[in-house]
């Protein structure tokens, strides 16, 4: 009994409705790993990061093969090609090329070789490297992915012509396509508004994340996030036998500062400390604003010598640098720093801050503009 064309389109209908099911539930997972900062994707992402981008797409698109249906004379009917999309309008050409890939090879193990599933994977491959050359367009996001999803399905339409003899292309399979056509264009800009809400959800999500450990003003870390590093870093410093070393440095007269001129002109000398800091420590020394005009270092697996050498560079460096102001003065400023090292100063770890506290105490009462060790 001949299926009746309406409960047929329903299927095919349906059937598309379980690979959109599929994507968002995929996009959600996938999400959770690519929101952490450093793996963000954009075209400028480091190529690691692309060809995980990309394998990954590739991964999806093969996961719809064994739920193609197939109307008759070889007609797939699946949302491969946004996978391709996908991946093209967010990682850029290798994105999409290594995705392509990806589904030609899934193709050719689900399909085994043959003509039919030469003639897909060929598509599939051209339609990744026409979107990838796509995604190098400089017109805005949303234009490329009509774009896209119109030359997908240009490309879709030959090779249905390819694989099919023109007796054969009839009536219904037309109707056929044109359905999967209207529907991979709704579907298509439904995925692709998904994609971009999970996208601005992940970047939000390292803003709000760096936010929260970053000192607004100077861009170091701040009070809390200092607190927790420490933690980490005085367990690891017992643990392993390192030496770890505090340097705690406050701007001299700095109420001074802003009571002549102003605020603004303090939060620029503050910012330009930060640069300093920076600048003479270590790559991997861990600097924090904790608070006011107080900043403080940590120096890991590091003696209280090179520690004191370190403080007197910064102080030097901060005392012979011409601060701009707000108003376009140059002003000059001193710190007061004091120094501590774990083991070899305080026997106890946890009583780092509270020793590197009270060098800096004894920086200020000596004058000023000193390095003063703990003892």
């Amino acid at each position: 009994m001949r299926c009746c064309p309406i409960n047929k389109y329903l299927f095919i209908t349906r059937h598309l409705l379980n690979n959109v099911f599929l994507f968002i539930s995929f996009f959600f997972i996938w999400s959770q790993y690519f929101k952490n900062k450093e793996h963000l994707l954009d075209q400028s992402s480091p190529v690691r990061i692309r060809v995980l981008y990309g394998i990954t797409s590739g991964v999806l698109g093969g996961f719809l093969i064994p739920f193609i249906m197939e109307d008759k004379g070889y007609i797939p009917v699946d949302f491969q090609n946004l996978a391709i999309l996908i991946s093209a309008i967010n990682g850029g050409f290798l994105c999409s090329f290594i995705t392509g890939v990806v589904i030609s090879f899934f193709s050719i193990v689900f399909g085994l070789i043959s003509y039919q599933t030469l003639i897909m994977s060929i598509t599939i491959l051209s339609i990744s490297i026409s979107c990838g050359i796509i995604s190098k367009c400089s017109v805005q996001k949303t234009k490329k992915w009509i774009c896209m999803i119109i030359s997908s399905l240009i490309l879709h339409f030959l090779f249905m012509n390819i694989v099919l003899s023109t007796e054969k292309i009839n009536d219904t399979i037309c109707k056929t396509f044109i359905i999967y056509s209207i529907l991979t264009i709704i579907f298509g800009f439904i995925i692709y508004y998904l994609c971009e809400y999970i996208n601005q959800s992940s970047l939000l999500f390292v803003q709000f994340k760096e936010d929260s450990c970053r000192d607004f003003l100077t861009g170091l870390n701040n009070v809390r996030n200092f607190n927790n590093l420490f933690n980490d870093l005085s367990k690891k410093a017992v643990e392993r036998k390192e030496r770890l070393s505090l340097i705690m440095i406050d701007i001299d007269w700095f109420k001074k500062i802003n009571d002549t001129y102003g605020h603004p002109s303090g939060d620029e000398v503050l910012k330009q400390i930060a640069l300093i800091l920076k600048t003479a420590c270590r790559s991997f020394d861990i600097i924090s604003r904790n608070g006011g005009e107080e900043f403080s270092i940590l120096l890991i697996d590091c003696p209280n010598k090179q520690a004191m050498e370190i403080g007197e560079r910064i102080r030097k460096a901060i005392e012979k640098h011409e601060f701009i102001v707000s108003t376009g003065e140059k002003i000059n400023i001193s710190v007061s720093v004091g120094v501590t090292t774990y083991p070899d100063i305080v026997n106890n770890v946890e009583e780092i801050i509270e020793s590197a506290d009270i060098a800096l105490y004894k920086a200020k009462h000596a004058g000023r503009n000193k390095v003063i060790p703990y003892y």
